[in-house]
């Protein structure tokens, strides 16, 4: 598995990406277009989002936004592909992201996420590694978990 940059030559395939439909109560169903466009609008900003395509043999599987921000990163709009979903790879890009944040941002020492609430499958994924809630939440709801690396 590897994180590959979105660039001129991907991005179309990309914005394919989608969630289940069922995930349409957590996730928007044009995540992939909607988070190249955040990005995109924020290019300027010195906490802007970098957005990444995840590719396991060859072929986009998901994708994800990074923030750093002092303490840590923030990963957001992090989803695996509906074709793709139920092999573990949410599992394997997210243990990768971990990895990723800590070779490539030396003075991070957390990882921020924002859950939407009854998303149950992300709640466990996220617990599994050690992410725990702050109490926090974003404007819309959803509620942060912090891992502590």
């Amino acid at each position: 598995m590897e994180f590959i940059e979105i660039t001129e030559e991907n991005w179309k395939a990309v914005v394919e990406l989608k969630p289940k439909a069922e995930q349409a109560l957590y996730l928007r169903t044009d995540i992939a277009m909607h988070s190249l466009a955040r990005s995109y609008v924020q290019r300027d900003r010195p906490d802007r989002l970098i957005p990444y395509a995840i590719q396991e043999n060859g072929q986009l599987v998901g994708a994800f936004l990074i923030r750093s921000y002092g303490r840590g990163c923030n990963l957001t709009s992090f989803f695996i592909d509906q074709k793709f979903q139920g092999k573990g790879l949410g599992r394997k890009a997210l243990s990768k992201f971990i990895a990723y944040v800590q070779s490539n941002y030396p003075d991070a020492r957390e990882i921020e996420i924002a859950v939407a609430p009854g998303n149950t499958i992300a709640e466990h994924l996220y617990q599994s590694f050690g992410f725990e809630y702050t109490g926090k939440k974003t404007k819309k709801g959803n509620l942060y978990m912090e891992l502590q690396i």
